[in-house]
């Protein structure tokens, strides 16, 4: 079976959610709250008690920005690979229903466990 890979994110850094409550405020729902945000330069990911919001900033001036949120309901099944000894980067793959294949890759020293047990709570 082939992967469809819908988007591949890499060097994602753990950062306050604090700092992104302003930009996905417009899409959250009543008792929807910030769990976890990860980020690069130019996109970053908000887990959320609801659902995974991707955010990508388009464009050369930034304001151009698109979301897609999925509903953690929405993930059929994702893997880990842990960071190795020449492989610095840890890994997670999310596999969802009816789209495609996330691949998110996280940068040195990132501790994505807190990631993984929001995703298992709420995908299981």
């Amino acid at each position: 079976m082939k992967e469809t890979i819908v988007a591949r994110i890499r060097g994602l850094k753990e950062s306050n959610p604090e700092l992104f409550k302003d930009k996905v405020e417009f899409l959250m729902v009543e008792d929807e709250e910030l769990l976890r945000t990860y980020q690069t330069s130019k996109e970053f990911i908000i887990l959320t008690t609801k659902r995974i919001i991707f955010v990508e900033v388009l464009g050369m001036t930034g304001k151009t920005q698109e979301y897609r949120s999925i509903s953690y309901s929405r993930i059929n099944s994702f893997s880990v690979e842990t960071a190795g000894t020449f492989d610095f980067e840890s890994k997670v793959k999310l596999w969802i229903f009816d789209s495609g294949v996330y691949e998110l890759e996280f940068a040195k020293n990132t501790d994505i466990k807190p990631l993984l047990r929001i995703i298992g709570r709420n995908s299981l």
